[in-house]
């Protein structure tokens, strides 16, 4: 599996950094993680393939801007649907 952790706070910071990236034994782990602590995960292989390019710590590439603000839209509506249920 590969997988790509990014973290976006938008009052600091310009685009979404990777902070964490991997295939294999070291994507599942990421995953894992990611369940364990209540991360929302979207899976879209043909995106983390390209973002497993960008190092640790780097911004996305703004060619990849498009399709990431897709996925963060759809966890930012995931995250307000469940607010509202639970309110």
């Amino acid at each position: 599996m590969v997988s790509v952790a990014l973290k976006f706070l938008p009052e600091e910071q310009d685009a979404p950094i990777v902070i964490a990236s991997g295939c294999g034994y070291i994507g599942d782990k990421i995953f894992e993680i990611a369940k364990k602590n209540s991360v929302q995960v979207v899976r879209n292989p043909g995106l983390a393939t390209s973002l497993l390019k960008v190092p640790i710590g780097e911004e996305i590439p703004e060619k990849l801007y498009k399709a990431v603000a897709g996925i963060f839209k759809f966890i930012y509506q995931l995250d307000k649907d469940m607010d509202r249920t639970h309110s």
